[in-house]
């Protein structure tokens, strides 16, 4: 009885473990890949969003644990005001942050 209750204990964590791997999905799901345009277009993920769908976004991610890649074409020059509203929210999400050029 001593050996078996050891090895339940190892079968229940292993079994919870990849419970949790499988209901995780695709990592790529945890992560907003934010791309500001010189032009002021948010590309998220791919697809052009607003302010407010970007807060709605990353509020989302944040729930699954998730963080953000952040990157601005031009990363040389000074960063256009919608770039610096994009980087606020970006900011006040809390989630932790990738600089990608």
């Amino acid at each position: 009885m001593k050996r078996v209750l050891p090895f339940l204990l190892v079968v229940l964590f292993l079994t919870m473990g990849c419970e949790r791997l499988a209901s995780s999905g695709n990592p790529e799901d945890h992560i907003a890949k934010v791309n500001v345009t010189q032009s002021g277009e948010i590309p998220l993920n791919g697809k052009s969003v607003s302010l407010e769908e970007l807060k709605s976004e990353l509020a989302r991610i944040k729930l699954l644990g998730g963080a953000v890649w952040y990157s601005r074409e031009a990363p040389n020059e000074e960063p256009s005001e919608e770039a610096m509203k994009v980087f606020e929210v970006v900011m006040s999400s809390e989630l932790p942050i990738k600089l990608v050029k």
